[in-house]
């Protein structure tokens, strides 16, 4: 909305920004409103969900329809005079509270620490033998990579 400035909600008049202060709201604005089209479509389901329209919802896709809890605060005021605005700020989570991710572990990072063990203990083989990964690297590289080349290349020094 043209007519909201600030840090979300606040309207223009309100705020009495000018200058920097007005463009600076009008930015925060527009990527507030970008961020309210992810959530409505995330909360009704569609298929197709505006991530790239913005790019603080780029930046933030994996946390707000992917597989991480998220969690959202909003801060409302008890000021008779901020009533429409704080109506407005509790809507919008109450959709944003619709939106329901399966939060995971990353198995990945477990599998990654799995192989970095294994790799662990095959440069220790390798150690034992006295032949380093460098040693293995350059033997592939320049004999076409068997297992016996790397060996007799150790051997050879």
């Amino acid at each position: 909305n043209a007519e909201y400035m600030g840090a979300g909600s606040e309207r223009v008049g309100k705020t009495g920004a000018t200058g920097d202060r007005l463009k600076e709201g009008a930015a925060i604005n527009k990527s507030l409103s970008a961020l309210g089209d992810v959530i409505s479509a995330l909360s009704k389901g569609e298929q197709f969900i505006p991530y790239r329209n913005h790019k603080l919802t780029q930046l933030m896709s994996d946390s707000i329809g992917g597989s991480a809890k998220t969690l959202m605060f909003v801060n409302v005021s008890p000021a008779d005079y901020n009533a429409e605005e704080t109506i407005t700020s509790l809507m919008w989570a109450s959709r944003v509270k619709t939106i329901t991710n399966e939060a995971n572990k990353n198995v990945q990072s477990k599998q990654v620490t799995g192989l970095k063990d294994k790799l662990a203990k095959f440069e220790s083989v390798l150690r034992k033998r006295g032949i380093t990964l460098d040693d293995l690297d350059a033997a592939v590289d320049t004999r076409g990579g068997s297992e016996t080349d790397a060996h007799t290349h150790t051997d050879a020094r």
